[in-house]
């Protein structure tokens, strides 16, 4: 899915991106509040089949971490059990620490890069450490919230975002 033919010797050529918790989560919820599970599942299946590198900067687990948590105490609807149990959100850390990511810690320079970007685009810091790591190592950041795009300002480097829905759309 995100590996294409490299152009000389018929073979794949290895792609990175920047995976964004948004889609990580994916890989453990699976119920009806979210979308484009496959898609996250195709993302990790290439990942994992050594396709495609994996980059995330040092806050993902957090990130990660959180949604897990938020998971356990949120339900479905009302009267539902809780969307994952304790034990399913720690397998999931377990598991998670196991798949194939290289883990990136921004220096004192990219810190205040960051900090720039996120001011100059009226945008999270959060979400923005994630498009400094995509720019540095000229890849795209695979994200699922699809109104981040909705509200950007000129000159915000677009070609560095990729839906994860919009993968649906490249399949085809």
């Amino acid at each position: 899915m995100l590996s294409k033919p490299s152009g000389n010797s018929g073979g794949t050529t290895m792609r990175r991106i920047v995976v964004d918790a948004s889609v990580a989560l994916k890989w453990f919820l699976k119920d009806e509040l979210e979308d484009d599970i496959d898609l996250a599942n195709e993302v990790l299946f290439d990942a994992l089949s050594g396709n495609l590198q994996l980059h995330v900067p040092d806050i993902f687990f957090h990130e990660v971490d959180g949604g897990l948590t938020r998971a356990c105490l949120t339900r479905t609807h009302r009267g539902s059990p809780p969307r994952m149990n304790i034990q399913s959100a720690l397998d999931a850390l377990e598991t998670l620490a196991a798949y194939p990511v290289q883990i990136h810690t921004p220096t004192l320079a990219h810190r205040q890069e960051v900090l720039n970007m996120a001011v100059h685009y009226a945008k999270g810091n959060y979400d923005m450490i994630y498009l400094h790591l995509a720019e540095q190592l000229n890849c795209q950041w695979c994200m699922a919230d699809e109104r981040f795009l909705l509200s950007v300002r000129p000159g915000f480097p677009r070609h560095h975002v990729l839906l994860l829905s919009s993968l649906r759309v490249e399949a085809t």
